[in-house]
């Protein structure tokens, strides 16, 4: 049997379609002439959904294959990296052509991750081609914004960018020279929106957020003292100064 996208179909020859008059049949015992014999339907064949992504597959690994056979001296020097730039690119501009395109990013586990710091980092636009992306070069970029604590990227083929992040958790509010930030567990930075985060202690000082982590542990052994600190002072790089409510 036949598949419906092996074929184009015509209107002549549809079920229930006009059907072209039939030819005045020769008489016995004579051929017909070429003229009024029958004519054969020719059907043009349409190459299946598949077909086109994988059409330059063929040398695109050829090309690739070439780069890899490059001498060792010609990679290293500046001719054979100019012609490895070059077929990279020849290879990448085949790869478009035939369907590895971006279609889709999909993003998981961002919550607090501000969206034009995200794309910017990405540097990616629906229509690139999908072979394209730096993705160790993407993944430190990612890792630069304050929120991102790590950011894992995987191409799915042929037109989709998956990216999967895990965002830094707040510990503290910090105040410093008449600012606020949030730190995490590591003494880093996450942001400055400390209105969402009103439950969190207050940490005062310099180098105080390189230190909350190791005091925050040290109270969860002191449940009573920890629910009455509402505020504690790293001073002189050595000790805590703890002020407590009433």
């Amino acid at each position: 049997m036949r598949r419906l996208n092996d074929i184009t179909i015509h209107m002549d020859d549809r079920r229930g379609g006009s059907q072209p008059e039939s030819p005045p049949r020769a008489p016995k015992g004579k051929r017909s002439s070429g003229i009024n014999a029958p004519q054969k339907i020719r059907r043009r064949w349409v190459p299946p959904f598949w077909w086109k992504p994988a059409k330059h597959a063929g040398l695109i690994v050829l090309v690739t294959g070439s780069v890899a056979g490059l001498p060792a001296w010609a990679i290293h020097s500046g001719v054979g990296s100019k012609l490895g730039d070059s077929l990279t690119a020849q290879v990448v501009g085949l790869s478009a052509r035939a369907g590895f395109r971006v279609d889709d990013i999909l993003v998981e586990g961002r919550v607090r991750t501000p969206r034009e710091e995200l794309l910017t980092a990405l540097n990616v636009n629906r229509g690139d081609p999908i072979f394209g992306i730096d993705l160790t070069a993407t993944r430190q970029r990612l890792e630069e914004i304050s929120w991102v604590k790590t950011a894992t990227l995987e191409r799915r083929l042929p037109g989709e960018v998956h990216i999967l992040i895990t965002e830094r958790e707040p510990i503290a509010r910090w105040q410093n020279q008449g600012h606020y930030y949030l730190v995490d567990r590591e003494g880093l930075v996450v942001g400055d929106q400390i209105e969402d985060f009103p439950d969190l202690p207050l940490i005062v000082g310099e180098g105080a957020p390189d230190h909350a982590g190791a005091l925050l542990e040290m109270l969860k052994t002191e449940p009573a003292l920890q629910a009455r600190v509402k505020a504690a002072q790293w001073v002189s790089e050595r000790r805590w100064n703890l002020t407590l409510d009433r």
